[in-house]
């Protein structure tokens, strides 16, 4: 999967943006009301029937987080996106609440993927070491870089958080998954954007997440070869 669109749930002509984007797969986020989200998720993925979905849950320790897989699990996701990961043993959770919910939506078992945010704070690049053979859903490793400059008190173009991205990199090789780029912060030209990501590539990365269609096309171009 070479990029992953953004989708606001909420904004009804973004989703009608979203349902034709090129984008290797889409990430959902979670609803006010969960309960609307299976019915999206249908639609969604009959207007591209070869895109994957994935949702990003709220964090485990969410007290609504069973209510939020019971409804997304309903809709047969292809994967999710695992927030604010610390370690390994948070994938582990995940997938053991995913084999639950599998095997009460009559999916088989071990067919949803996570995708697990895992450099987004300082506490979680002391654990990117764990994520290898954790669990066999685990599909890529990402981060948010401004997210985890803001947590450290950095700039984002800061040393430390140059050291962050090549051990999120290290992590996903030796955990044999992705390792995808996060979104940028804020919205660039073309040609900004297609220097980003061939700089990302050139780091290691293999995919990105983008935040709007028309960076879908730009990240598709440029990991073409992945």
């Amino acid at each position: 999967m070479r990029s992953f669109l953004l989708v606001n749930s909420e904004t009804a002509g973004w989703i009608a943006q979203a349902r034709l984007a090129p984008a290797d797969a889409l990430i959902l986020a979670v609803r006010a009301d969960p309960n609307s989200l299976p019915a999206l998720m249908m639609d969604l993925r009959q207007a591209k029937q070869n895109r994957k979905i994935f949702v990003a849950i709220s964090a485990l320790t969410d007290p609504n987080i069973a209510h939020e897989l019971d409804c997304i699990m309903s809709a047969a996701p292809d994967g999710i996106v695992l927030p604010k990961s610390l370690a390994g043993r948070d994938v582990q959770h995940l997938s053991a609440k995913l084999s639950v919910a599998e095997a009460e939506n009559g999916l088989v078992d071990g067919a949803t993927q996570i995708l697990a945010m895992a450099a987004n704070s300082g506490h979680a690049i002391f654990g990117l070491s764990s994520y290898a053979a954790t669990s066999a859903r685990l599909c890529g490793l990402t981060w948010d870089q401004n997210a985890l400059a803001q947590n450290i008190g950095a700039d984002p173009l800061a040393a430390p958080v140059d050291v962050a991205r090549a051990m999120l990199i290290f992590a996903a090789a030796a955990a044999q998954v992705q390792a995808v780029d996060g979104a940028e912060l804020n919205t660039l030209d073309a040609k900004s954007f297609r220097t980003v990501c061939e700089q990302a590539k050139r780091n290691g990365f293999t995919g990105k997440i983008a935040r709007t269609v028309e960076d879908v096309a730009i990240i598709n171009d440029v990991f073409a070869d992945h």
